[in-house]
């Protein structure tokens, strides 16, 4: 096979691969300082940033031997970019609301990010993240209190760490796994 066979061949692998690639939306809400951007970062590339608005990222991904692009829209918490927020949520698939371990604030707010959510979107996979867990001595939500109100609402839920990765990825494919089995449904 000589250098051109080989790269007629790559391109046409790379061409497959593009045509059976699934799309994934997934949106991540949060109070400001929970640790959203910092969770993303972590995901897709290892380092941290804030955001100011809405950001967006996107990520590859091959889960159960499908090809998956991530599209990844981080929305700033503050109150004052919220209506901007809601122009994420249209036609996402996957949504993740993320609190601090060491906020009970910010976990008392994932009601309302919650009924935002459902009023703006259907068939949608949620999934919550208990972030900052690496600062267990500032600890104000407790572990099984938020097992238990995922629980009620079919969360997949983790406790994670933007700071060390912990159970940032085990999230992630949990919940486009979540996604793709009621896809097929």
């Amino acid at each position: 096979m000589c250098c051109e066979d080989k790269k007629t061949n790559i391109k046409d692998q790379q061409l497959q691969l593009k045509q059976e690639q699934k799309n994934i939306k997934i949106v991540i809400l949060g109070d400001s300082g929970v640790g959203k951007t910092s969770l993303i970062k972590k995901f897709c590339f290892d380092t941290e940033q804030t955001t100011l608005g809405v950001a967006y990222q996107n990520a590859q991904i091959i889960i159960k031997g499908q090809v998956l692009k991530l599209h990844i829209w981080d929305t700033a918490g503050g109150e004052r970019y919220r209506s901007l927020a809601q122009l994420c949520y249209r036609d996402a698939n996957v949504a993740i609301l993320v609190y601090s371990i060491t906020s009970r604030k910010s976990f008392e707010q994932i009601y309302y990010w919650e009924q935002e959510l459902l009023e703006r979107c259907s068939n949608l996979c949620i999934g919550m993240a208990g972030n900052k867990s690496d600062l267990i001595e500032e600890r104000q939500v407790f572990k099984d209190e938020a097992q238990k109100y995922s629980k009620q609402r079919d969360f997949v839920f983790y406790e994670t760490s933007a700071k060390t990765g912990e159970g940032i990825q085990m999230l992630f494919t949990e919940i486009i796994e979540k996604y793709l089995r009621q896809k097929q449904q």
